[in-house]
Parts: C-alpha cells; structure tokens; sequence
C-alpha cells in the first residue's frame, strides 16, 4: 500500500502475515510490517528507506530463542538512473530461517551493481555483494578445536551482456563468482559459475 504526498516523495507500508507447521520441529506464525520512504533528490538520483519489525509466534520454545521473539529489519538504497544506464547502492538487514523452524539467523547484505546499454541492442553489467550472517542458535566445530557460534561472511559479484537478436529474443551470457567464509571448521568454499540462455520477452528494454 502506497500514497504520494508530492511529485517527489512517496510513502508506502506493507504488511504480511506467515504460517509455517513443520512434521518435527516448532511450528510458528509470523507478523512483519515494514514501513518506508521513496524520495527523488534530483532528476537522477532516488533514495529509498524502510524500517520495520517481525515478530515470530512459536507452539513452543526452541533452543536459544526463549519465547516468541520480535527482530528489526530495515533497507536503504540509492539508485542513479539515466535512459541508458542505471547504479544502485544497497544495504539490507532482515531475519531468515533454514527451514526448519528451529535455526534462526540475520543477514547483512551490502550491494553495489551498475548496468548500461552502451549499444541499441547490447546491454552490460556487473555487480558486487558482501553479506553476513550473524546465527542465534547455529553453533560447530572451528579449525582451532573450540565450539562457538556458527559466523559466516559471503562475497562476490557478477558479469554479464546481453545482445538482443530481436525485440523478443534475448542471449544473456555472464559470470559469477561467491566465496564464503566460516569459522566453523570445512564450511568455506568457493563457487564460479558461467550461464547463457535464450529469453523471450515482449519488448527490449522499452525501445
């Protein structure tokens, strides 16, 4: 839900309700709202804000959580946009889960990625990421012998062109890396992965 105070400014608020039951773990049900703010600085620049809060409702308590539990999330991001390019800086924090409705985690993402379509039919990007992930309950074996609280960091980025055959044909080729790094012992790895496909879509890019 969103309203327009002015030419440059909007306001918007969401709400969303979640239920999970699992077979062998707790069951809960999730209350989040996030409320926030869309401002056009100038012709080229728009900043976004939001703020808000999750609040989860366990059938019973779960390991390291006593409780139900209420978290703070929040997101800003900076966009510069052109007719043929675009930059976006971000940062997240939210909850997540694994699944299973006993392990509970925040993450940390920062992003930064930029494309531009330097030809009619020829689009290009890359983009870069850090995100952290700070567990409640998560806890192993590090290199040292000790057993401590799971703390993991992810990083990488990505390239990648596009070439329009048609206005409905598109060929993305790119590349990706990601590397992840633990404290918990044979939990860092590193993954590189190349892609290509064929899209179709009903226009190119609004040209």
């Amino acid at each position: 839900m969103g309203y327009r105070i002015n030419f440059r400014t909007n306001v918007f608020f969401d709400f969303r309700e979640t239920s999970r039951n699992f077979q062998w773990s707790s069951d809960y049900h999730s209350s989040q709202g996030l409320f926030g703010v869309t401002r056009q600085l100038t012709p080229l620049y728009r900043l976004e804000l939001a703020f808000g809060a999750q609040k989860k409702f366990f059938d019973k308590q779960i390991k390291g959580v006593a409780g139900d539990v209420t978290r703070v999330l929040g997101t800003t991001k900076l966009v510069r946009k052109t007719p043929k390019s675009q930059a976006e800086l971000s940062y997240n924090h939210f909850p997540a889960d694994f699944g299973n409705g006993n392990s509970y985690y925040f993450v940390d993402l920062a992003a930064l990625d930029y494309s531009c379509q330097p030809f009619p039919k020829t689009r290009i990007g890359v983009s870069a990421f850090f995100e952290n992930f700070t567990y409640e309950q998560e806890k192993g074996l590090t290199e040292s012998g000790k057993w401590e609280k799971r703390d993991d960091s992810l990083y990488g980025g990505n390239c990648f062109i596009e070439y329009a055959f048609q206005r409905w044909c598109i060929f993305p080729i790119g590349y990706t890396r990601i590397q992840r790094e633990s404290n918990l012992k044979h939990s860092d790895y590193n993954e590189n992965r190349v892609f290509l496909s064929i899209k179709g879509v009903g226009s190119f890019w609004g040209n």
